[in-house]
């Protein structure tokens, strides 16, 4: 079973298809996974923004599930998707319902971003996928209820694809992964026609996640894209040095309209069979993430202490 929940400000729902100057909308594609059933971080997200001033200028959007348990009295324990909403007077509307589906699966993921673009219009979007992630071989997205069924980097790209033709073509401001291990340069060269700036950890994330009062604290300020992407860097990082688990975390802001060209430098270097050599035993001495080289640095979605 899996269950959606979408968190809308009635300024922006009240709005019709007209879209207010500097308003923002962040998508939550929140896949519990066994994060939540074990140690309710998904619940403590939904808290964490229910608890933070959510500006009038922004809609926060969240389609939760793909846990077998759910600690948080908005998500039904029989795990049916739902939609809700939330103002800055921290109180939530259920606004729809859709039954038995995997949040690992391409369907729901396809019409997830369309969906939110058609009933909230804003001038700049965010999306943030939230769970497990396995980074470009893997995927992200582990719904537990599916035998831990995930989003590929094919299936990711057609849902975003499908979100920006339902914006009219316009890319969204922000992708970002409250996720392990998606901040690689596949994942960019993916996401490089659908959005302007990535926000991704190439490590382990801590279970807690982002900390979204920063980022709805940015928003309210009125800031530009990428100053919004730094805040949630800056404030990712400050969560984890009070939880002490800032050693080796990590959060990078890369500007898409830059990953072409080293793409195209990366390939160029292969295609010299001695710089391929230089290549190969640098690995050696590189720094690696997520555990074990010999494991790939793949985190396992059965994993329950980080995303």
């Amino acid at each position: 079973m899996a269950l959606m929940m979408a968190l809308v400000a009635p300024a922006l729902s009240s709005c019709a298809r007209n879209v207010i100057p500097e308003s923002w909308t962040i998508c939550v594609y929140l896949c519990g996974s066994n994060l939540e059933s074990r140690q309710s971080w998904a619940t403590k997200t939904l808290e964490e923004i229910s608890k933070a001033h959510v500006p009038l200028n922004a809609t926060v959007v969240v389609q939760a599930g793909g846990a077998e348990e759910w600690h948080s009295d908005l998500i039904k324990q029989n795990g049916t998707r739902l939609a809700a909403s939330t103002t800055t007077g921290r109180n939530f509307e259920i606004v729809g319902e859709a039954g038995d589906v995997s949040m690992g699966g391409r369907r729901p993921w396809q019409t997830s971003l369309p969906s939110a673009s058609g009933s909230t219009p804003s001038e700049k979007t965010a999306v943030v996928l939230w769970d497990h992630g396995g980074g470009p071989l893997k995927g992200v997205c582990y719904d537990e209820t599916r035998d831990y069924e995930a989003l590929s980097l094919k299936e990711l790209d057609e849902g975003l694809e499908a979100g920006v033709k339902a914006r009219g073509g316009i890319p969204y401001d922000i992708v970002g992964f409250d996720a392990c291990l998606m901040g690689s340069l596949e994942t960019a060269v993916m996401l490089s026609d659908d959005a302007k700036w990535l926000v991704a950890s190439e490590e382990i994330e801590a279970g807690a996640g982002w900390d979204y009062s920063e980022l709805l604290h940015a928003i309210s300020r009125k800031h530009d894209p990428v100053k919004v992407a730094t805040a949630i860097c800056d404030g990712y990082l400050k969560k984890c040095a009070k939880r002490r688990k800032d050693a080796a975390a990590t959060l990078s802001v890369i500007d898409l309209s830059k990953v072409g060209k080293v793409s195209q430098a990366l390939a160029a270097a292969l295609d010299d069979l001695k710089a391929l050599r230089r290549l190969v035993f640098g690995t050696l001495n590189a720094e690696y993430f997520g555990g074990s080289s010999e494991g790939g640095g793949e985190e396992q979605p059965r994993r329950p202490q980080g995303h």
